[in-house]
């Protein structure tokens, strides 16, 4: 409803007022080394108080989108924030990956 480009969902799984504009909660991606190989990793603030189910995508032509075992990695899964890293290292055989942040509420 307020039109800044946030969806509500979104803005309510990160405890954010749907009501009034303002920019979207950091959700920071990042390129990490694990194993002498690099990957994308994206970290999701939560609130605890805000019940949701949460799901990272990953791509490599913002086309097909996969989640799950085998496409990402939990990296840490606390309270107030949940740390994903895309399981396909960025190389010359996948040189561009995407990842984003679907929600369904209860």
């Amino acid at each position: 409803p307020d039109r800044d480009g946030t969806c509500n969902q979104l803005e309510y799984v990160f405890g954010s007022d749907p009501l009034v504009p303002g920019p979207p909660p950091r959700t920071p991606v990042e390129i990490v080394t694990v194993g002498g190989q690099a990957f994308l990793q994206i970290t999701v603030p939560r609130r605890s108080d805000r019940p949701a189910t949460l799901v990272v995508e990953v791509s490599a032509d913002l086309a097909a989108w996969q989640s799950g075992a085998g496409w990402t990695v939990e990296v840490a899964n606390n309270l107030d924030r949940w740390i994903v890293r895309d399981a396909t290292a960025i190389d010359a055989s996948s040189p561009r990956r995407f990842l984003r942040v679907r929600v369904s509420l209860p």
